[in-house]
């Protein structure tokens, strides 16, 4: 359990496992670093697979919506894509632009 864990390792329950501690574990044989390691890759595989097949469900679905239509419909989703862009660039103007200041003089004088 987890207290036996942190009592085997010296450490409060309360105040947790630092990576030393977890070392004495993994160094005491408790626990297997390797086994621990296999899971999580394996959990971050089914991920980028999940992630990577609905990307690909998306693109046959663009792809068939796009089968269907003609050159016209084309230019009007560049159109399109060329509005989202100039949107875009307008919210990048609203975030917060960084100021280096050599002294507080200057801070106060850029604050104004």
């Amino acid at each position: 359990t987890y207290r036996a864990a942190c009592a085997k390792a010296g450490v409060e329950p309360k105040e947790g496992l630092d990576a030393e501690a977890l070392g004495s574990l993994y160094d005491a044989g408790l626990a297997d670093l390797d086994a621990h390691f296999a899971v999580l890759r394996d959990l971050l595989a089914q991920k980028l697979r999940k992630r990577g097949q609905a990307a690909r469900e998306a693109q046959l679905a663009d792809i068939a919506e796009g089968a269907g239509e003609d050159g016209a419909d084309e230019s009007e989703d560049d159109e399109e894509d060329e509005e989202d862009g100039e949107e875009e660039s307008d919210s990048d103007a609203d975030s917060a632009e960084v100021l280096e200041c050599e002294d507080e003089d200057e801070f106060e004088e850029v604050m104004r």
